[in-house]
């Protein structure tokens, strides 16, 4: 019995470690015209995370993209990168046009073990250094699958100022990307979610070369079919418990109702109000899931989790001073506060000075002293304040919930300022209020774990 115990245990962890969630809200959806990408990172083990200034560059470069492929780096705009040492597909980017990527592992029915072949680490990083729009980004990324191909299922999330897309890769050369409309908000766990979509609809539907061919030939669709349930066909996960119970999760805080239909879900829902980046932080810290009969521990639908590294809301409302604001949970984000971070502030960081060549060995092999690598970044006093709250009885954010109501507040008090500047030609000063402000924001927090 102990046992079937032991091994029931290790099974529910294994399947418990990669619970991302990801959420877009088109700018119709929003309160301030900002479309926003937020997301919870989850990943195994304590990994390395840093904050990035990868100023813009300029030249060619060539670099080993796979074994035995070569690919041109042409420089990059700026560019704000929160790197997970040793992971393959937690690396979160933004540039400065306000194109952000994030990622979500989700199986595919039709999705091949390519082992070492294809691209994947450096996916996300070209097609954010090539992209000054989502759609840019999501054609950029296409090309690189079509080219080196995939080793297997996964959803990449771009937004900018403008539009959402969610791009299901099926793992090999073949994937689809819809845009989530203005007026609606797209709850993403680790399943694909795409409704039914129509290959003519050249608007609203991306995809890859052949791949109606592709599928017609496998069996998925009959001949001269372009419309289809897209989940239905090619995600053998999108009625399991373990995601749809988070999107329930999701969709009960949004709505304050109780979904009634049946898996798959609407790929997107359209609400009776405004959502703001406040009740995306409920969202995000929802744990465990309502209506589970396990306990805290063993609370798999939770979409906040033990493994949850980070966490952020992205308002995106264009490429100006004051136009991208994260709001950046450096742990758990059931302990630790949103910081409003501004992206004039990435100089705060460290600067990367690296090249391509560069980053494989620098992501991969690490130091023995792991955590002295970073004195740096955030992430550790957050993490450990988070680890102590979760063996202690002690609510969880009542340390935080004052500092969020007033930055909450002095954000967007800050961002009017930095626009009254800009408007009266003093750009200096805008992006040094910006900059002072996030600072503040960052210490203020530091402090309060003193």
């Amino acid at each position: 019995m102990r046992k079937i115990i032991m091994i029931a245990f290790f099974f529910l962890l294994v399947y418990a470690v990669k619970p991302c969630f990801t959420i877009v809200v088109g700018r119709e959806a929003s309160p301030d015209g900002a479309v926003i990408l937020a997301h919870n990172e989850d990943e195994p083990g304590d990994p390395i995370i840093k904050i990035w200034w990868v100023p813009a560059k300029t030249g060619v470069e060539g670099f080993s993209l796979v074994s035995g492929a070569q690919e041109v780096w042409r420089g990059n705009p700026d560019m704000l990168w929160l790197e997970l040492k040793q992971k393959y597909h937690a690396d979160f980017f933004i540039n400065s046009y306000g194109v952000a990527v994030i990622s979500n592992r989700c199986r595919s029915t039709v999705e091949k073990k390519m082992g070492k072949k294809g691209i994947s680490y450096f996916l996300r990083r070209l097609a954010i250094e090539r992209a000054r729009t989502a759609r840019e980004a999501v054609l950029k990324a296409g090309q690189l699958i079509e080219k080196y191909g995939y080793p297997e299922g996964r959803t990449l999330t771009f937004a900018d100022p403008k539009e959402g897309w969610l791009m299901h890769i099926l793992g090999g050369r073949h994937w689809l990307a819809w845009r989530v409309p203005d007026d609606a908000v797209a709850l993403l766990p680790n399943n694909f979610t795409a409704g039914i979509v129509d290959l003519k609809d050249r608007e609203s539907i991306l995809h890859s070369r052949g791949f109606l061919s592709f599928a017609v030939k496998n069996g998925f669709l009959k001949k001269g079919q372009t419309k289809f349930h897209f989940a239905e066909t090619f995600s053998p996960d999108y009625s399991s418990s373990y995601n749809t119970g988070r999107w329930l999760s999701a969709y009960k805080l949004l709505t304050g109702r109780d979904f009634t239909g049946a898996p798959p879900f609407p790929p997107f829902i359209k609400l009776g109000y405004k959502l703001r980046p406040e009740k995306i932080f409920e969202v995000l810290r929802q744990r465990p899931a309502p209506g589970t009969d396990l306990p805290s521990l063993f609370a798999i639908r939770s979409i906040c989790y033990y493994t949850t590294k980070h966490s952020f809301v992205l308002s995106l409302w264009g490429n100006k001073p004051g136009d991208i604001l994260l709001w950046l949970s450096p742990a758990r984000p059931e302990a630790t506060p949103y910081i409003p971070i501004f992206f004039e502030a990435r100089k705060i960081f460290p600067r990367w000075q690296g090249s391509h060549r560069d980053i494989l060995p620098e992501h991969f092999l690490l130091k023995e002293k792991v955590r002295e690598e970073a004195p740096h970044m955030l992430y550790y006093p957050f993490r450990t304040h988070a680890d102590e709250v979760y063996l202690s009885s002690r609510n969880p954010l009542r340390l935080w919930k004052e500092y969020e109501k007033n930055y909450l507040r002095m954000a967007y008090q800050v961002r009017e300022r930095a626009k009254a500047l800009l408007k009266a030609g003093k750009i200096k000063e805008a992006r040094e209020i910006l900059i002072n402000f996030s600072a503040g924001a960052i210490e203020r927090a530091r402090a309060q774990l003193r």
